[in-house]
């Protein structure tokens, strides 16, 4: 299994990759420049074709996308050295290609290996998925997606084949980039679907992230600092639990993660788009992060308002740099009518009728301000998160160097924002400063959290860079040596030493925290949603059914994830009961199955629908159950028991049944 888990990161490698590197190098960016910079336009590039494939009723196939992606980089070859011309372009980056790809393999192997081995391989069998709410969402809907051949993200349902309880079409746009690359992958091992997810988790993560964070130091960091500052970016950027750790162990936000892993990548794109002086390399770079742009905004949409925070500090910083050669009142009065600009742009976007149910949503409070600072500056965002003063003290003397060097504050910035952003959300409730500083990221601390651990690595990098320097100066060593020994030694320590948790006043280590949550993820047979017991017992009765018959459940039982594992054709694939376009069928089969004897309108349904079985793995309780379930929403299917006219038990075990729709009966 472990095989296949590398072989789809293999293939994840090549599909994103490959096509964007031969864009990039058509467009003229340099080889080690177009090689980080791929994903932003391959991620892109299959986001809009999954549109116009969808649009144009084109089944999406691996094949018949590798086609298209392969007519596309000949397009760009083609007509790409017409327009940018036949320069390459460096983003005004000092250091040569081979050194910039060998410092960027030190960030992917570091990353790849501790991901792997801290995270990964704990899983035991990469075909465990974390069981989160949003879970079942994400992975029912990359079936829906490889079930229709359709992945588009304007039309984007989880009934895009099959039955669906809806009256009418339930499809409508949600970025679902992520979610067609799962489906696209999945084509080599359709039976492998919760592997193919985690592997492209994987490449997030190890590959993609760190590549960015390297890219982002490159560009903010040119012109200030030497290769130590890199060296120790490669080590820093794996210490902040909040992100990636923490939402890798959420484990229900994949679109969201894998958008905030690209971010740092499209950041460093429009950074250089800012910073190019000849047109033609500024259109080369504008190009790119145009396409950065649609991938972060068809990956998760909400990244793109990260992503205008830190462009806005930056365009603020050079706005200064370029007018305080005149007069320093005029480069503040420039900056304040920017940053006045910035904050309409924000207002407006606001205040967008399409973005209320977005921006008004509500996470309630957990701590008061002074807790909420102290989280920020401890990087423990959460009671479960251990303590880590070693990074507050290298983040302090970083902010103190750049604040004495009064270069750099463009880096602060974005920090500040973040920061305040997650203080108001975990503080306060319903306030306005809440929802305008963190709406565009649903309030919710985990995410805000993630983007100030972002945000502060660039500020981490300057302040070990500067202890780096100290440390060379004592042993009277100015080799490679040193940066990396310490570097390595301060990452280990920031791993393995215990320190408190906020939650439990106990003493675990960050690996310590991460391994015991992962054991408790999963557990024993009995353990989750949709526990191992229940996968199996699912997978048996799956044998003794007609794959062409319908079978009725209720999801919050954990039944929904058949359908994604093992494409089982179950009428409800997320709760969807008493919303707004479910049809007067499904409300008659949730209310009323169970009068199936009696009902002619039940009966004239089951007829209709091709209903035949009734799947139940909890008691009408709903004890292991979506925090979502009520008896009164499913008890037409939850009340079924052996006794009820019109079934027939087909198999049990414990709670869990199969009850066959005996039609003789009626």
């Amino acid at each position: 299994m472990w095989l296949h888990f590398f072989l789809f990161g293999v293939l994840y490698l090549a599909i994103i990759y490959v096509p964007g590197l031969l864009i990039c190098r058509a467009i003229g960016l340099r080889v080690d420049l177009a090689l980080f910079a791929a994903p932003a336009v391959s991620i892109a590039c299959y986001a809009i074709l999954f549109i116009l494939f969808g649009i144009m009723g084109v089944a999406c196939s691996l094949s018949s996308c590798l086609f298209a992606m392969l007519v596309a980089c000949l397009a760009f070859l083609v007509i790409g050295r017409r327009f940018f011309g036949t320069n390459e372009f460096d983003g005004g980056i000092a250091l040569s290609p081979h050194r910039v790809i060998l410092l960027g393999a030190v960030y992917i192997t570091i990353s790849s290996l501790l991901y792997f081995f801290l995270f990964y391989r704990r899983y035991q069998d990469p075909s465990f998925m974390i069981q989160g709410f949003d879970t079942l969402f994400h992975v029912n809907l990359i079936r829906s997606f490889f079930d229709s051949q359709n992945f588009s993200s304007l039309t984007a349902s989880l009934y895009q084949s099959g039955l669906s309880p809806f009256s009418q079409s339930s499809g409508g746009f949600y970025p679902s980039a992520w979610h067609g690359l799962c489906a696209l992958a999945l084509e080599a091992s359709s039976g492998e679907l919760n592997v193919a997810a985690n592997a492209l988790n994987y490449v997030f993560a190890a590959v993609i992230y760190p590549s960015g964070i390297f890219s982002l130091l490159l560009q903010f960091l040119k012109k200030q600092k030497g290769i130590n500052c890199y060296i120790a970016g490669a080590f820093l950027s794996i210490c902040t639990f909040a992100f990636p750790w923490a939402m890798l162990l959420r484990g229900e936000q994949f679109p969201q993660f894998s958008s905030f892993a690209l971010l740092p990548l499209v950041v460093s794109l429009a950074i250089a788009a800012v910073d190019s002086k000849r047109w033609r390399e500024k259109l080369g770079f504008v190009f790119v992060s145009l396409f950065g742009c649609i991938s972060l905004a068809l990956l998760q949409t909400s990244s793109v308002f990260a992503l205008f925070i830190f462009v806005s500090a930056y365009i603020a910083h050079c706005a200064y740099q370029h007018c305080n050669k005149k007069s320093r009142n005029y480069s503040i009065g420039v900056v304040c009518a920017a940053f006045v600009g910035f904050g309409l742009v924000w207002l407006v976007c606001y205040k967008m009728p399409f973005m209320r149910s977005l921006v008004e949503f509500e996470w309630p409070s957990t701590m008061g301000v002074i807790e909420g600072i102290a989280s920020v500056f401890l990087f423990s965002f959460s009671g479960e998160a251990p303590l880590q003063p070693l990074l507050l003290i290298v983040f302090v003397v970083g902010a103190f160097s750049i604040i004495k060097n009064r270069k750099g504050f463009y880096l602060i910035l974005p920090w500040l924002f973040f920061a305040m952003a997650y203080i108001a959300s975990v503080s306060s409730d319903g306030t306005y400063i809440k929802h305008i500083l963190g709406g565009f990221w649903y309030t919710d601390p985990a995410r805000l959290s993630a983007l100030t651990c972002i945000a502060s690595i660039p500020i981490l990098s300057i302040g070990f860079d500067a202890m780096l320097q100290k440390t060379a100066l004592l042993v009277h060593q100015k080799s490679l040596i040193i940066p990396v020994v310490v570097s390595a030694v301060f990452c280990a320590a920031v791993i393995a030493l215990p320190t408190l948790t906020i939650s439990t006043n106990a003493s675990k280590s960050f690996n310590g925290v991460i391994c015991h949550s992962v054991d408790e993820l999963i557990g024993s047979d009995d353990v989750g949603i949709y526990s191992t017991s229940e996968k199996a017992f699912v997978a048996r009765v799956l044998g003794e059914v007609d794959n062409n018959s319908v079978i009725v459940n209720c999801p919050d039982d954990g039944s929904a994830f058949a359908y994604a594992d093992d494409d089982a054709n179950v009428l409800y694939r997320r709760n969807y009961a008493d919303t707004k376009g479910e049809s007067l069928e499904s409300k008659i089969i949730r209310h009323n199955l169970k009068n199936i004897a009696t009902n002619e309108s039940v009966q004239a349904i089951v007829e209709r629908w091709n209903i035949r079985y009734v799947l139940q793995l909890t008691s009408p309780d709903g004890k292991g159950s979506f925090h979502t379930y009520k008896l009164d929403d499913w008890d037409g299917i939850q009340l079924i028991n052996e006794s009820t006219e019109g079934f027939n038990l087909v198999d049990q075990e414990g709670d869990m049944r199969l009850y066959e729709i005996a039609k003789s009966d009626f």
